[in-house]
């Protein structure tokens, strides 16, 4: 992130900054659209939806059909808008970015997908390279002290090796380790 020290004040280069989103399209258009503000990378959530009230994990009464095809055209219209820089989806296995692929104007710059040490996701990884979609690792660490993660990551005896014996953090170790992948990991924060 580039500053730029202005006396009191310190501000942040926005063309540094990636901002990323998965928000309700059209809660998305009334927010942004009458702004100067621009997504990055928008992405389609899941390839699900689920009924208002459901529960975790939900059961199989909880799913609903999803229209991705309405959805997705919504989604180019914001990229047409201007509202986003680029348009991608998440969650979506090699069979759903096929089926999108039949009817999208604009192509998912990116897949982000959980994807760490322990898991992976060679087949998609090679799947969205051939359709030329970055993939961006989603909890790269194994989301640790969540109740969807593990600590299958953090506590795996050969990382804590290797992190060890080079005097890096376990973190450090993967962040090398996917380097010659061509793969992003997207930090979370919430502003």
């Amino acid at each position: 992130m580039a500053e730029l020290n202005t006396g009191n004040k310190m501000l942040y280069l926005r063309e540094f900054i990636l901002i990323h989103s998965k928000p309700n399209y059209r809660h998305f258009v009334s927010r942004i659209q009458f702004s100067h503000i621009y997504l990055d990378l928008y992405l389609l959530h899941w390839p699900v939806r689920l009924r208002k009230g459901h529960t975790l994990p939900p059961k199989e009464e909880d799913f609903l059909p999803l229209d991705i095809k309405s959805t997705w055209q919504g989604m180019e219209k914001c990229f047409e808008l201007g509202l986003t820089k680029a348009i991608g989806v998440s969650n979506f296995s090699c069979k759903k970015i096929e089926d999108l692929l039949k009817y999208a104007k604009i192509p998912p710059a990116a897949n982000q997908v959980e994807m760490h040490p322990m898991w992976q996701q060679k087949k998609l990884r090679e799947y969205c390279s051939k359709m030329k979609i970055e993939v961006c690792a989603w909890s790269p660490l194994g989301a640790p002290k969540t109740p969807w993660g593990s600590n299958t990551v953090m506590d795996n005896p050969v990382i804590k090796e290797i992190a060890q014996k080079h005097g890096m953090s376990i973190a450090q170790v993967y962040t090398s380790q996917k380097h010659g992948k061509s793969i992003a990991s997207l930090s979370r924060a919430r502003i």
